[in-house]
């Protein structure tokens, strides 16, 4: 039995994974922004999850007034709500200034909103969300548990299929903590360049190391030159590590050896920064990935065979 919603993060991208910027309002946008939109609805979902950067844009970002101290008790909060589809504001420490518990946006149904808070946010803030009916779960001490937060909201709110729509530090949250099932892509044929602007998947966190792997479902070209492409999660690398051909080793040898024996105290040393007495000879490339862990792909880089 499914303890967890299944998690699909459907995304609006420029060619270059960007998910904001001018190239959404270029005319040769419009259809496929049209089809991102539709695909949205269509999916059926129960709710659909933004980060807190990405809610703000939707309800503003008024400063709020609050108190030091608050009388909320312990625990999670269900609001009284008449709505069967869920708005789930990703917002750890308590930041979004609701004016209502129903967040409605022209031609989609009505919402309920609810919070999904660290145990940072401030008794305050959840007094402040009680006196609106706005429903919130608790799930973490300081960092967010993603795990935590979705069994929650199937138990407590009966959700089960998600969608999580940005911003791209949300979406790599999802992906980071093992809960991401689903990549739904759109790419629009346009590209902008602005600085500092935020892509599909953004800043992974410190404690989630290693790269993430995706399989290719569906691709499916749209109107206007625009695609639509489908990946399910297949696994997330593990760290990666690199050790110095020993010297005279051939590459074809090196290896299978570096994975059979690996460092330290094997015949396969861990790679060391360069000493004045090891200058480079032999370039050979291979894939260092698959050299450390035998189970994934990367770019080629090149391994240089040193004479000491």
């Amino acid at each position: 039995m499914n303890t967890r919603p299944y998690v699909v993060c459907h995304v609006f991208a420029g060619l270059n994974g960007r998910i904001d910027g001018a190239y959404m309002l270029d005319p040769a946008a419009s259809p496929a922004r049209a089809a991102y939109s539709r695909m949205q609805v269509e999916f059926g979902a129960d709710a659909v999850a933004y980060g807190a950067v990405t809610t703000k844009g939707f309800v503003g970002s008024r400063p709020l007034a609050l108190g030091t101290h608050g009388s909320a008790p312990k625990g999670d909060f269900v609001a009284p709500h008449a709505e069967r589809s869920f708005y789930i504001s990703v917002d750890p420490v308590g930041e979004i200034a609701w004016e209502s518990a129903t967040y409605r946006r022209a031609g989609r149904a009505d919402a309920h909103v609810i919070e999904v808070l660290t145990e940072a946010a401030s008794p305050a803030y959840r007094d402040y969300l009680r006196e609106r009916g706005v429903s919130y779960v608790l799930a973490g001490s300081r960092g967010l548990d993603l795990p935590l937060a979705l069994r929650k909201l199937r138990e407590l709110f009966g959700i089960e299929r998600l969608l999580v729509c940005g911003g791209g530090k949300t979406d790599m949250s999802f992906l980071a903590a093992g809960v991401l099932d689903e990549l739904s892509l759109v790419l629009s044929p346009t590209v902008s360049g602005e600085p500092e602007t935020a892509s599909v998947f953004d800043e992974m966190p410190r404690s989630a190391g290693g790269s993430h792997a995706f399989s290719l479902e569906r691709v499916e070209r749209l109107a206007g030159d625009g695609l639509h492409l489908v990946y399910r999660v297949r696994r997330r690398c593990r760290a990666v590590r690199f050790w110095r051909l020993p010297r005279g080793w051939p590459l074809r040898a090196a290896l299978p050896a570096a994975r059979r024996t690996g460092p330290p105290g094997s015949r396969a040393a861990p790679l060391r920064a360069r000493s004045r007495r090891t200058r480079p000879s032999t370039t050979s490339s291979t894939t260092l990935c698959s050299m450390a862990t035998g189970s994934c792909s990367s770019p080629q880089r090149s391994i240089r065979r040193r004479r000491i």
